[in-house]
């Protein structure tokens, strides 16, 4: 499915467990974000979407849009590139959202998932379902990235009344 595709992505992200272990071998990726998400650059993500009239995303910063939109519009022309896979990744240490284990912990800390949580949403989008215009492509990654925002607060919540990510919740 993905033999020859090629990848692109800062080079700090191979070192994320699992995710980034599959970048040794997987196709085409583009990390919108740009950059790690810390409270400084939230907040300064926020301030930028209240001034430019844009959606404030939860738990995520502001895509960043121009590189994601070029590079659909060139990879469409291909004929083996057929979908754009939207991963949403969600860590938790115990009780504590979005806490992320270093690589050492990953590969060295016996009975691992006893203290730790990992959830992966996947979405799969076919390249001719997504908007054709750079302005509309570039506003559907926005929404992606408030969508993102959503899951990853419910996965929070969740979290916070001790429910398992993986269990459906009763009524």
């Amino acid at each position: 499915m993905l033999g020859r595709c090629r990848w692109f992505a800062k080079r700090q992200l191979r070192w994320v467990p699992f995710l980034g272990w599959g970048l040794w071998a997987m196709g085409l990726i583009s990390y919108s974000e740009a950059t790690r998400f810390s409270p400084k650059k939230h907040a300064e993500t926020v301030q930028w979407c209240k001034q430019n009239d844009k959606p404030i995303p939860r738990h995520t910063l502001f895509p960043r849009t121009r590189g994601f939109v070029a590079t659909v519009q060139s990879l469409r022309q291909s004929k083996h590139v057929k979908a754009v896979y939207d991963v949403t990744v969600a860590y938790a240490k115990r009780n504590k959202f979005l806490e992320t284990p270093s690589f050492w912990e990953t590969i060295s800390v016996p009975r691992f998932n006893d203290d730790w949580r990992f959830h992966a949403h996947v979405e799969r989008h076919p390249v001719e379902d997504l908007p054709d215009s750079d302005d509309e492509l570039a506003r559907w990654l926005e929404e992606r990235w408030v969508a993102k925002g959503e899951t990853l607060e419910g996965l929070r919540e969740k979290l916070a009344r001790g429910i398992e990510w993986g269990e459906k919740e009763l009524a």
